[in-house]
């Protein structure tokens, strides 16, 4: 059992690791990630507490905020239109929202 406590809070602390650099170059492309890094905070103190499943969840929930504030500028500086509903990067003539499904109008 203790093998398998140690086993997750390596894993977690790889996640949490690759995360942190991610969000930290998106950062340094002057993107704001306050809401990843919230969120690795919270995965930094389940892994404080012992809680590595948890610590995985909210790292990699910090990997997609951070992704999608990537996607959201790019397609922003592109002159994309965004979901009203997500704030996805959808394309003139789309009849739905390929991340969220929301109908296009």
């Amino acid at each position: 059992m203790e093998n398998d406590n140690k086993r997750m809070q390596k894993k977690a602390m790889k996640v949490m690791t690759q995360v942190t650099e991610l969000v930290n170059s998106i950062e340094a492309g002057g993107i704001d990630v306050s809401e990843a890094r919230r969120a690795l905070d919270l995965a930094r103190s389940f892994l404080k507490a012992d809680n590595s499943t948890k610590a995985i969840q909210y790292a990699k929930k910090a990997d997609g905020l951070a992704r999608d504030k990537r996607e959201r500028v790019k397609a922003a500086n592109a002159g994309s239109q965004l979901c009203a509903s997500c704030g996805a990067p959808v394309e003139a003539g789309w009849r739905a929202c390929p991340k969220c499904g929301a109908k296009m109008g």
